[in-house]
């Protein structure tokens, strides 16, 4: 039982801010906007246009 639950557990992923922090396809899904703002691209982007939108912050083209 203990064994089933262990397995079922996902290790909680903190998402990318920089290039730095990229470690797979999980950590490049943004947060979202907090409620009641208006997100920014940061915000809202995911996956490979996330990878280039923090390489653009960083000066990497």
């Amino acid at each position: 039982m203990l064994s089933r639950y262990l397995l079922q557990q996902k290790p909680v992923v903190k998402t990318a801010q920089n290039l730095a922090e990229v470690n797979g396809p999980e950590t490049l899904i943004g947060p979202g906007a907090k409620e009641g703002t208006v997100p920014t691209d940061l915000d809202q982007e995911t996956g490979l246009a996330r990878l280039e939108l923090l390489g653009k912050l960083e000066g990497i083209d």
